[in-house]
């Protein structure tokens, strides 16, 4: 499914706007924080791996990430985001570039594992920003997804009048990693937040 450009370019707008308070909110400790650990957790070994992590904000997974592996790069598409992501000066190694899923600007293969913890809703154009993760981890490679599962009626609902916050079934995340390649596709049924949480696993 792919999201009309102004809608995508209003949530860049929207996050931008909360990049100053985007740390106190709290969502970070209710909502976040459970979610980032359940997946670091999945795609742990990370010791020896660039990881690569989608939708990073202002960086609190990727940093998380670089603690437990060789390399961890935040992108996001909001550049004030990304700015306070680098004003964040932790002993960890981590960086951060401005950049869409649809468009990672790095080499295939380049990562060993990667993240998108409550990012793919918000995406233009989901299917192109898979397989572009497809794209840059390496064969092997581990990637790990958190994303809004609704019940259908709601989902439907929000989709007809273009909320990006309509979220993704677990089949729907599924179908879309199979589709750009990804194998031994797997959900919790039963997240950190509960079911209305999908988060999904897949291999390269």
């Amino acid at each position: 499914m792919v999201r009309n450009r102004t809608s995508a370019r209003r949530d860049v707008a929207r996050f931008d706007r909360w990049a100053a308070s985007y740390d106190r909110s709290f969502l970070q400790q209710r909502v976040f924080e459970p979610v980032h650990q359940a997946l670091g957790l999945a795609l742990e070994p990370l010791d020896a791996l660039r990881v690569l992590d989608v939708g990073c904000g202002t960086g609190i997974l990727t940093r998380a990430l670089a603690r437990r592996s060789a390399r961890a790069v935040g992108v996001d598409p909001a550049p004030r985001m990304v700015a306070k992501a680098r004003e964040n000066r932790a002993d960890v190694p981590a960086s951060y570039v401005v950049a869409a899923a649809e468009s990672l600007p790095f080499a295939d293969s380049s990562f060993g594992a990667a993240t998108a913890s409550f990012t793919v809703h918000h995406w233009r154009d989901a299917d192109r920003g898979i397989a572009e993760l497809a794209r840059v981890l390496s064969p092997g490679g581990r990637l790990a997804i958190a994303d809004i599962d609704l019940p259908s009626p709601a989902r439907w609902l929000l989709r007809l009048v273009g909320s990006p916050h309509a979220g993704w079934s677990r089949r729907e995340l599924a179908d879309l990693l199979y589709r750009s390649g990804f194998s031994r596709v797997r959900a919790t049924t039963r997240g950190p937040l509960g079911p209305r949480l999908a988060i999904v696993f897949a291999d390269r």
